[in-house]
């Protein structure tokens, strides 16, 4: 497993509950900062999931690199801070 899935993991933990204090206290800029941290998390992870899978990769290649940037296109879609008008 690579290390960047590790701290990539825990990167998203951090945001989450650093988002959710955020929430909770009614502190808009925690709660930005909290889901700034739990993006930069998930691209980390997806980082590490992909030199994983490039040591995985055996018998088609190219299929793999397909799934592996839809993964990457999926997630950088996803917004990296919430609406503050939602």
């Amino acid at each position: 497993m690579d290390s960047d899935r590790i701290i990539g993991v825990a990167q998203q933990m951090r945001g989450s509950v650093e988002a959710e204090a955020g929430r909770l206290i009614g502190d808009t800029k925690l709660q930005v900062e909290g889901r700034a941290e739990q993006a930069a998390g998930t691209l980390r992870n997806t980082a590490g999931s992909i030199r994983d899978a490039d040591h995985e990769v055996a018998d088609d290649p190219q299929a793999e690199v397909e799934r592996l940037r839809a993964e990457v296109e999926r997630i950088s879609a996803e917004p990296a801070t919430p609406r503050l008008d939602a």
